[in-house]
């Protein structure tokens, strides 16, 4: 055997990995596309993303990539066109997976494999402009108005930048007055009709995280001076405080109103010696696009299949639009997610664990597309305590039903 003989991967498909010819082996898939729109990984835990290709584009033979949060590319984000990546195929159980070895490794148009890291800060960014902190600031730049001794920092551990004007010592707080901003690099917004800012972050101990954490755009500031010397305009934003360290949440932000310019964005964190809380910011996309688009509609009976009996039970369309005129009905789709738990009434799309961990045992939501992440186009299903049903399909105790047909 030749020694420091690089592994060729072998050129193949999805299907081709499912029938167990490339298990173990490195592989290579052309013309693939990630599902969704996100990191490599949620933190502190493995990140579960979805890849199809041409061959089945609506994801009923999708491919798990699964990414653990310690991998050095775990919060960048996903590559958002389509293109060719070398992974290693595995098995877990009854779950095809692929394992990237490096980010180096994808190929897809307009993906930067650094995350941004190697772009030259304080230059004039184009869109998609994407920002991660998993290993550095990037192009973006901390400058602390208020409070020397705080300031925005960088944990590695957390794959994020972190500022508080919270400080513990033994079983003793202290909290002190900070105004700190996290500020990027120009970025041009002409040429397009819409633009959109996706914030993830967790944001903890504040009384008000409206009111201390905000978002900001001026069209005059200098790289690296002072905020204070430039005109700033407040960029609406509606953030919500997390439950714990594992509850990221992302938000997003409508930045239309600037469109046809030049424009520096910020966020900006203030505390007082009587209330800090803590924000971690995990990545800062700015793309051409429309904040809270509208939902596409939900299907209706006409779009609908089947009987709803046990050997021809209807599709998940078909069940939308029933489900206030039948009782009792036979119905299958693609599990794709659950509720979350403490709620009692589902509204939007936040409601839903789409990917894992998820929390509550009580319930899965399906679809006729393993890739849906709408809510308007699910049924939730109700699993009832002590039935096998609930034992053998709630997501919490498997999550490898996750993207499985049920009926």
């Amino acid at each position: 055997m030749a020694n420091n003989k690089p592994i060729e991967p072998a050129r193949t498909t999805i299907s081709e990995i499912k029938t167990g010819r490339y298990l173990a082996g490195l592989v290579r898939l052309e013309n693939v596309w990630f599902t969704e729109q996100t990191t490599f990984a949620q933190l502190n835990d493995y990140g579960n993303r979805y890849l199809v290709d041409a061959e089945n584009p609506t994801g009923s033979d999708r491919f798990v990539v699964r990414t653990s949060s310690y991998a050095n590319f775990a919060n960048n984000p996903l590559p958002t066109d389509t293109g060719n990546l070398v992974a290693i195929a595995s098995l877990y159980r009854d779950t095809w997976q692929l394992i990237i070895r490096s980010a180096s490794e994808l190929e897809f148009n307009n993906y930067d494999p650094t995350g941004g890291q190697n772009a030259d800060p304080g230059e004039v960014q184009s869109l998609p402009y994407k920002q991660s902190f998993g290993s550095g600031f990037g192009t973006y730049m901390s400058y602390s108005v208020i409070g020397d001794d705080q300031f925005w920092k960088l944990e590695t551990l957390y794959n994020a930048v972190v500022m508080t004007g919270h400080i513990q010592e033994g079983d003793q707080h202290f909290y002190y007055a900070n105004e700190d901003w996290l500020v990027s690099s120009p970025v041009s917004l002409e040429g397009i009709e819409q633009a959109k800012m996706t914030l993830t972050y967790i944001g903890r101990y504040f009384n008000n995280i409206n009111n201390d954490v905000t978002v900001w755009a001026s069209t005059d500031y200098e790289y690296g001076t002072n905020p204070a010397m430039a005109t700033w305009t407040q960029v609406p934003a509606n953030l919500v405080t997390s439950s714990s360290w594992s509850d990221t949440k992302t938000a997003e932000l409508s930045l239309s109103q600037f469109v046809g310019q030049t424009v520096t964005f910020a966020v900006k964190y203030i505390s007082s010696d009587a209330n800090a809380g803590t924000m971690e910011v995990m990545s800062i996309f700015i793309e051409e696009g429309n904040a809270g688009d509208n939902p596409p509609p939900g299907p209706t009976p006409s779009e609908g299949e089947g009987t709803g009996t046990a050997d021809d039970p209807y599709n998940v369309a078909a069940g939308i639009g029933l489900q206030n005129d039948e009782p009792t009905a036979w119905v299958h789709g693609y599990i794709v997610g659950a509720v979350k738990s403490g709620l009692t009434s589902v509204s939007s799309n936040a409601d839903i664990n789409w990917n894992g961990p998820f929390d509550l045992a009580t319930n899965v939501i399906i679809a006729d597309d393993a890739a849906c992440r709408e809510i308007s186009q699910c049924i939730i299903v109700n699993l009832p305590a002590g039935k096998p049903l609930r034992t053998q399909v709630n997501l919490m105790d498997n999550p490898g039903n996750l993207g499985k047909l049920r009926a």
